[in-house]
């Protein structure tokens, strides 16, 4: 599984095209207590459907020759659904045409909408097709982020180098996902994953460039997958690598070009002879992949579980990221919750945290802050001083003439700066002093 599959010659026809069928199983089931308690008052209760089986998937699927392949979603932590690969026409946006299996050959036959739309009330299921849902009733509803998903088998981790604005970025990161983060600073790193069970997740992250590169992963059963996004100077690289389980073709006669499309069906991350592991990397210009990221792509990865080791070793990434993934994060973490007032509210309480905190780096404006920190007696006096200068320019109060006097605007936006700078800082001073006291 390290060696790069050879292409299909034929597969530029066709696009790969995932599916989740699941089969709603809430109410109560005929023994429960509640179905007896409405029994009793003979309120009649509507038996839940059995959960959906791969073989009943599998049936439909062959007995209409298409070419595809099924993996029990509890795999992918979606328990009780089935995962479907399907082979469709390539760049049709409406009318698309779903592969099957014509002794051998592949041709395209039914148009895809007429297979889901016949699939979900054959089997009285849901069929998620990208964001989504079609019922077994003949209706269609937009699917919720997380439905259907296993939080116990589910992490992600966010990492990108750290800076003194990572509280402002971990308190609206925070918001985004409603739950709180668990974080610990390593290596020049900032590790970041939920502390609490997340519905939803980031799929990027909106840092300054001072923070790159920086890093996502996730967890989903046994799929493992990334996103390294890294811009310095002109150059910038957009890489997305993911491993997980192979899913079973539907065509098995040997030597056809069906048995061969089902094959690519069933290792999506090899699609038309990719690299192992690699759905997509973007570079800023047209140059082949070289480095770090060329590294991974040649990377001797055995099993999905390899892909998150070998990329934080590639790409200098302290262990606590694979750590978090395979359930065993950093016992020391410290955890940021979302502020009052959502994103807003949580990036004033991020500013105001990235006051309080020791400044980071070594360049000579960071070096000054940092010997501040160290005295907020001194950062008092002289936040005061900012303060007073602020109400002096934008008042006037030394009598300048010419331009200065006449530029009663910008006098007014300077000593409103300078007031507010200020201002913080007497703030932080004042808590800093406070907390060493106490």
């Amino acid at each position: 599984m390290t060696s790069p599959a050879q292409p299909v010659p034929f597969v530029d026809r066709w696009a790969l095209l995932p599916l989740t069928v699941s089969r709603p199983t809430e109410g109560p089931a005929s023994g429960d207590e509640a179905a007896g308690y409405l029994a009793a008052r003979g309120i009649a209760v509507r038996p839940a459907p059995s959960a959906l089986t791969l073989a009943q998937v599998t049936q439909f699927l062959t007995a209409r020759r298409l070419v595809a392949t099924v993996l029990d979603g509890a795999r992918v932590a979606q328990p009780g659904s089935v995962v479907v690969h399907l082979a469709v026409t390539r760049g049709e946006a409406e009318g698309a045409r779903v592969a099957v299996d014509e002794d051998g050959a592949v041709a395209a036959g039914p148009e895809l909408e007429d297979v889901v739309a016949a699939l979900a009330p054959a089997l009285q299921a849901d069929v998620t097709m990208g964001d989504v849902v079609y019922t077994g009733d003949g209706s269609a509803t937009d699917a919720e982020p997380g439905a259907g998903r296993s939080l116990a088998d589910s992490r992600e981790v966010y990492a990108w180098r750290t800076s003194d604005y990572s509280p402002i970025f971990l308190r609206t990161l925070a918001a985004g996902l409603r739950v709180p983060l668990a974080h610990v600073e390593v290596e020049g790193w900032l590790v970041a994953w939920p502390a609490a069970p997340a519905r939803t997740m980031a799929l990027d992250l909106s840092v300054e460039k001072r923070e790159h590169p920086w890093f996502i992963a996730w967890r989903r059963g046994e799929v493992r997958a990334l996103r390294w996004k890294e811009t310095t100077g002109r150059h910038a690289l957009d890489l997305t690598a993911a491993s997980q389980p192979r899913s079973t073709p539907l065509v098995t006669a040997a030597g056809t070009q069906a048995t061969a499309l089902a094959a690519a069906l069933a290792e999506p991350a090899r699609w038309r002879g990719a690299e192992p592991w690699i759905e997509r990397a973007e570079l800023g210009a047209e140059e082949p992949l070289t480095g770090q990221a060329a590294e991974l792509r040649t990377a001797e990865l055995a099993v999905p579980d390899d892909l998150l080791p070998a990329a934080a070793r590639i790409f200098g990434l302290p262990r606590a990221v694979v750590d978090v993934i395979d359930g065993d994060p950093p016992e020391s973490a410290a955890t940021t919750a979302p502020a009052r007032g959502g994103v807003l509210g949580s990036a004033v309480r991020g500013g105001v945290d990235s006051v309080l905190r020791e400044p980071l780096g070594h360049g000579l404006y960071s070096r000054f802050r940092r010997f501040l920190w160290h005295r907020p007696g001194l950062m008092a006096l002289l936040s005061v001083a900012e303060v007073a200068l602020g109400v002096v320019v934008a008042l006037n109060l030394l009598g300048w003439e010419g331009w200065l006097a006449d530029a009663g605007v910008l006098r007014w936006i300077v000593g409103a700066v300078l007031v507010l700078d200020g201002a913080t800082d007497l703030a932080a001073a004042l808590t800093l002093a406070r907390r060493r006291r106490g």
